[in-house]
């Protein structure tokens, strides 16, 4: 860390200016991570099909960023459309598919109490250390 001050303040004394807009900086002075579990409720065989833990999450990621970052570490994989101005509805987890003409969905639970969320993927922000469940599940 002290490292980096000492080159920023050198290339502020040349009279550059400059943004740092990544995050992995900040993963030198602390990590944090979250944990992602998949539960398929529809099936009491095999509930679970993923436990997951998501390292190096920015302090304003999203749970869609968090699952990216996954996905590029071959931890999981997703199945989503995007949707103009809601974000990304969630299909599928490591090839499980929810079938809608059998009313399935993916059903994201978090916070404290792990309850239904009350914004998708693409809006949530999760704290350091918090427990995601996507349960697959029906509606009525």
């Amino acid at each position: 860390y002290n490292e980096y001050k000492s080159y920023l303040r050198e290339m502020n004394k040349g009279g550059i200016v400059f943004t740092i807009v990544c995050c992995s900086l900040l993963f030198v002075v602390k990590s944090r991570k979250i944990y992602i579990d998949a539960v398929n409720s529809l099936d009491p065989h095999s509930p679970t099909i993923m436990n997951i833990t998501v390292k190096q999450v920015c302090r304003h990621d999203t749970l869609i960023d968090a699952m990216n970052k996954a996905v590029e570490r071959e931890q999981m994989t997703y199945q989503a459309t995007l949707y103009s101005g809601l974000g990304k509805y969630i299909e599928g987890i490591n090839g499980l598919l929810a079938n809608s003409s059998k009313k399935e969905f993916w059903q994201i639970l978090g916070g404290d109490m792990l309850e239904p969320l009350k914004v998708g993927a693409s809006s949530y922000v999760p704290k350091a250390k918090e427990r995601i469940v996507f349960r697959l599940t029906t509606y009525d």
